[in-house]
């Protein structure tokens, strides 16, 4: 993505900075202090400071802002824009593709908005003969045996394809698969492209082109960026190691 944002940025004859932070409560600072510089035309926010972003955006209002993550509605301040993803066609489009591969597993979907589940069980349901799909819940940050143990007994059960959202352990679960046999719907997965048998589609969010319809002239006050499905290898069947 850095890259991505970066090449577009020359393009237009800006040149981007990257404000990171290891530690959430320093977010806040390290934004306003490089802010405080000047010379910025545009600054894009993700999670937690695009949930509150009128302290920024009044005290610098020659800054357009762009919120990725937040609330999804006009805030009513002038300079900002909201970038928002609706992903459950998506999420029911992989449904689809999975329940063709065979039976399901849905694994830890707390981190996810119940509507992109409950979309990707739809797409499930959609295709003939399908079962529901089987549920697991992980912990947050499980470990490699944890995995291993999940996996496995879902698979014995006959599970062919799992959906999971590998925040914590995107490699290592994919890995696991890769030993286990079966494939897995996954999230953010294109730009690195680890394990490609193991992968049976990715829902991606189009980040740089809907920080360009944001930052285009005229653009609305609410932007819905691009959603799409990505295969992987295991899309021909493949997800076996």
């Amino acid at each position: 993505l850095a890259r991505q944002v970066t090449r577009d940025a020359l393009r237009r004859g800006y040149v981007p900075s990257f404000v990171t932070a290891a530690v959430r409560e320093d977010a806040r600072e390290r934004l306003l202090t490089a802010l405080s510089r000047g010379r910025t035309a545009a600054v894009v926010l993700g999670p937690p400071l695009s949930f509150a972003p009128r302290e920024y955006a009044e005290r610098f209002p020659e800054v357009t802002f762009v919120l990725v993550g937040g609330p999804g509605a006009d805030d009513g301040i002038a300079n900002t824009v909201q970038l928002v993803f609706d992903r459950t066609a998506a999420f029911r489009e992989a449904g689809s593709l999975a329940a063709a591969l065979g039976p399901v597993a849905v694994l830890s979907d707390a981190a996810r908005p119940a509507g992109e589940t409950a979309a990707f069980v739809e797409g499930v349901l959609a295709v003939p003969g399908a079962r529901a799909p089987v549920a697991r819940s992980l912990p947050a940050r499980p470990d490699t045996e944890t995995l291993k143990s999940v996996v496995a007994e879902l698979r014995n059960a006959g599970a062919a394809v799992f959906l999971y959202r590998p925040v914590a352990a995107g490699a290592a679960f994919l890995d696991v698969l890769a030993a286990a046999g079966g494939s897995a719907v996954v999230e953010d997965w294109a730009a690195s492209r680890p394990r490609p048998l193991q992968v049976l589609a990715s829902i991606e969010e189009d980040l740089p082109a809907g920080i360009r319809a944001c930052l285009a002239k005229g653009a609305p006050a609410v932007v819905q960026g691009e959603v799409r499905v990505v295969r992987g290898d295991a899309v021909a069947g493949t997800g076996s190691p």
